[in-house]
């Protein structure tokens, strides 16, 4: 098979294998509780939104996602004849989409705000930044 076909077709599947594993982690960490001083000091200086977004990215989402994306794209990388470039495009592009498809139907209820996709962002940063960045350190030290 080409090898550019089986990148794609190898980054898809890793990306769906790692939906399901990370929406189980995700639970849990989106269980740690954040600290209610820091909670009470960022509202009285009114940059409580910054601190939530920063809080999902950090702790939520690079602790329940990131690092599980990071490890599997940089030995699978690192260990197999993959095309990095196109198996890590194609691992983010499956990924999102089954994540997106699932926090889109968890969100459509009416009482929801209207800036509900600002939710959707720490997911999307942590993901490919963790994708790229590994694949990309993995593609350097490749021995295949």
């Amino acid at each position: 098979m080409n090898k550019k076909i089986s990148s794609v077709i190898f980054g898809g599947t890793l990306g769906i294998i790692i939906f399901y594993i990370a929406s189980f982690i995700l639970g849990f960490t989106a269980a740690i509780p954040i600290p209610i001083d820091l909670v009470k000091s960022f509202k009285s200086n009114s940059v409580l939104w910054p601190f939530l977004f920063l809080w999902d990215t950090l702790v939520v989402q690079f602790v329940g996602v990131g690092i599980l994306v990071a490890i599997a794209n940089y030995f699978i990388v690192k260990k197999s004849v993959v095309l990095w470039r196109h198996f890590t495009v194609s691992f983010i592009v499956v990924e999102i989409i089954f994540a997106y498809s699932s926090m889109s139907a968890l969100f459509s209820a009416p009482i929801l705000p209207r800036n509900v996709f600002f939710l959707y962002l720490p997911h999307f940063v942590v993901v490919v930044s963790c994708a790229y960045i590994a694949a990309y350190i993995g593609s350097k030290h490749k021995k295949v």
